[in-house]
């Protein structure tokens, strides 16, 4: 079982964070939710994520919710994957500027993603 397992349901936002966790290349689980079910406001995934949505990433013992700060806390967890621009380095905020970016637009709009110089 690896450590990592992404909540998540498609399509939804939560695909953001699953992109993010191919990149840093750690193996992982995906507990799929259906959101026509109403699967999010089950109790058993309320106990991993009380506002009842997705994503939710969980690490060992840590719970991280909101794609953003999945991404951001994938990128500095597992610095192999090169994901991240040190703390001091001018590329950092527009690096996080696009992570903020793809994990608050809809999925359609991906081909129209800005471009950010190399880490």
């Amino acid at each position: 079982m690896a450590k990592l397992t992404l909540y998540h349901a498609a399509p939804s936002r939560s695909s953001i964070t699953r992109w993010m966790l191919e990149e840093v290349g750690e193996p992982y689980d995906i507990h799929l939710l259906n959101l026509s079910k109403g699967d999010t406001h089950a109790p058993d995934y309320l106990a991993v994520n009380p506002m009842g949505k997705v994503p939710a990433l969980k690490h060992g013992d840590a719970v991280i919710t909101e794609a953003a700060a999945i991404c951001a806390y994938l990128a500095d967890e597992f610095p192999r994957a090169k994901l991240n621009v040190p703390i001091g380095t001018p590329r950092r905020g527009s690096r996080r500027a696009l992570i903020s970016w793809a994990s608050s637009s809809p999925p359609p709009t991906w081909s129209s993603a800005p471009r950010c110089a190399s880490a």
